[in-house]
């Protein structure tokens, strides 16, 4: 087939398998629509570091090439972007690239400007999340004149430019989602948490804002998906605050299941102290669940959310859409096709 646009998709990770749902999912499901929509285009997937191989693989018809890089150190990393530059050459002369789009303002995005410089190749990096703060020594070798920056939230990209102490001339585009086929009626879950177990989502306050919650709710049942370095931590916290009955760990599992128990779910407690876009948010709407979260990524204030900064706002939150909750319907706050029209013009202004 004669392709009249080349894309090249350069991520730190994609999805192993068709049966792999887990591995960055907003993005899985950004690839698949945009190849739908414009099939005429050619889109190559680089990955750099997983799969933890590195043999060629079809994925929904599309051609996957992964470096197995397993986030390699010091001199394996140098190794490992020789060997991406050696396959973005071999992907040029393939068909050239019109489209070089990264992914987090990390190494993917300062190799990809590498190569498409003398090359005029354009070059679209997405600003995923914490890729915007300070900690970031990648944001000091690239250039913000040589790419379009696309930021997953307004408050992202204001981060971004407090950490280059400039103005930078990017665009929002959050990811979008599907509605789902069908929503539960049976809603047996109160509460609803999912991330990593990791400092900067704050489960030591969600389970502060459970505890309160409980205090006047005996009864409430929430649950924790997600894995990760403070699990043994939260076990003991749960057991410190008695909340054995209240609240089950659930550890980590595939999407598939991590959408069954938000559908089964009246409410997402959200409590992160930082995210790109949480699109957790996204699913959890899209699923019908009313949220309760602090202001990060795309939150803002609806009658079926609530944003709050401290443990009383937010229990209280909690509290109020339990006496009174919102009706159960799919709310989607963008939509995949809306996430593929806006990269299509952002690739080809």
């Amino acid at each position: 087939m004669n392709f009249s646009k080349h894309i090249v998709i350069l991520t730190p990770g994609f999805a192993a398998n068709e049966a792999d749902s887990s591995c960055i999912p907003p993005l899985q499901a950004y690839v698949r629509a945009l190849s739908v929509a414009h099939p005429n285009w050619r889109i190559s997937i680089l990955a750099l570091h997983y799969p933890f191989r590195a043999q060629e693989y079809s994925w929904h018809g599309l051609s996957v090439h992964p470096l197995g890089g397993q986030n390699a150190r010091g001199l394996a990393k140098i190794r490992l972007w020789r060997r991406a530059l050696r396959q973005l050459k071999a992907l040029h002369a393939a068909q050239p690239i019109d489209v070089i789009h990264s992914f987090w303002l990390l190494e993917c995005t300062w190799l990809a400007q590498r190569f498409a410089r003398r090359r005029n190749i354009r070059v679209v990096a997405t600003l995923q999340g914490q890729d915007a703060l300070p900690g970031n020594r990648y944001l000091r070798r690239l250039d913000p004149e040589r790419m379009q920056v696309v930021a997953i939230s307004e408050r992202g990209l204001q981060q971004l430019e407090r950490t280059w102490e400039r103005k930078i001339a990017g665009q929002v585009l959050p990811w979008g989602i599907e509605a789902p086929d069908h929503l539960a009626e049976d809603r047996n879950i109160d509460l609803v948490g999912v991330g990593s177990l990791v400092p900067v989502k704050q489960w030591s306050l969600w389970l502060d804002v459970v505890e309160r919650v409980a205090r006047q709710r005996p009864a409430v049942r929430a649950v924790l998906i997600g894995g990760g370095p403070e699990e043994e931590q939260l076990k003991g916290r749960i057991r410190e605050k008695g909340l054995e009955e209240q609240v089950s760990l659930k550890g980590q599992m595939d999407r598939e299941e991590v959408m069954e128990w938000i559908g089964k779910s009246k409410m997402l407690l959200h409590t992160a102290r930082y995210e790109g876009q949480a699109y957790v948010f996204n699913e959890a709407l899209a699923a019908g669940c009313a949220v309760v979260s602090t202001p990060v990524g795309i939150a803002h204030a609806a009658p079926h959310w609530q944003v709050a900064e401290n443990a009383p706002e937010l229990a209280q939150s909690v509290l109020d859409f339990l006496a009174s909750p919102p009706p159960y319907e799919s709310r989607l706050p963008y939509s995949i096709a809306s996430t593929v029209e806006g990269y299509a013009g952002i690739y080809f202004p």
